[in-house]
């Protein structure tokens, strides 16, 4: 297993467990964004902070749509959108249909059923609060476990992972750090419990170092030799 995978699945256990055990610390980390006199999540309502979360949403749908046209761009024999290798591109539309598609988005949030912070009694709403490991809550659909957004932003870790070694470093870091943005404004806005965004976060930057390691690991290299080594063993 990758480096970078123990890490995040070791982080992610820590805060489920933690969280788990202790579900007042959830409660009171959104309950710091809360404003009981207006029973009202104020951050939400501010216009800059409105825009911000909406560029940060947006940045994988730009990378999605040039992963998309190096694909085009191979078809059609265009080299002026061939700027990505065709793996490269496969990678990164493969990890966006897999993670935030298929186990956070159609997987965990339409079926866990835990209510969002805002719909709780906790924070103005009627149903009641849910640890995240309760399932079969009142929820029937895009409901708080796990963070389809935040899961979003950090499949960018994706890309990160391709850009040149010398930059990789910076990539990474700013990828977590727009994860991390992303992830408090979820929770600011009332949206998600601090549970939500932690693990969506750690599960996807796990699930991407797996992915890549199947992409372009040493197993990846094993199965799939390149064409010139096979045909230099070639009678």
């Amino acid at each position: 297993m990758p480096v970078t995978a123990k890490i995040s699945a070791a982080i992610g256990l820590l805060f489920a467990l933690v969280l788990g055990v202790r579900s007042d610390l959830d409660i009171a980390l959104t309950g710091l964004f809360y404003d009981s006199g207006v029973r009202d999540f104020p951050i939400s309502g501010i216009p800059w902070v409105q825009d911000v979360r909406w560029v940060l949403m947006h940045v994988p749908h730009l990378v999605t749509l040039l992963a998309l046209a190096a694909l085009v761009g191979k078809a059609l024999r265009l080299p002026f959108l061939q700027w990505l290798p065709t793996r490269h591109a496969f990678f990164l539309l493969s990890t966006l249909l897999v993670i935030p598609g298929l186990v956070v988005n159609a997987g965990l949030k339409e079926n866990w059923g835990r209510p969002r912070p805002h719909e709780t009694v906790l924070f103005g709403g009627t149903t009641e609060f849910y640890p995240w490991w309760k399932l079969g809550g009142p929820c029937d659909d895009n409901c708080s476990f796990v963070s389809g957004e935040v899961s979003g932003v950090a499949w960018l870790s994706a890309a990160a992972a391709l850009t040149p070694p010398n930059i990789r470093p910076f990539a990474i870091a700013g990828t977590i750090a727009v994860t991390a943005a992303t992830a408090l404004l979820r929770v600011a806005f009332g949206g998600h419990w601090f549970s939500d965004v932690m693990i969506s976060a750690t599960l996807t930057f796990f699930l991407v170092a797996v992915m890549h390691r199947f992409f372009f690991g040493p197993v990846r290299r094993r199965r799939f030799p390149k064409p010139e080594v096979l045909g230099a063993v070639q009678p």
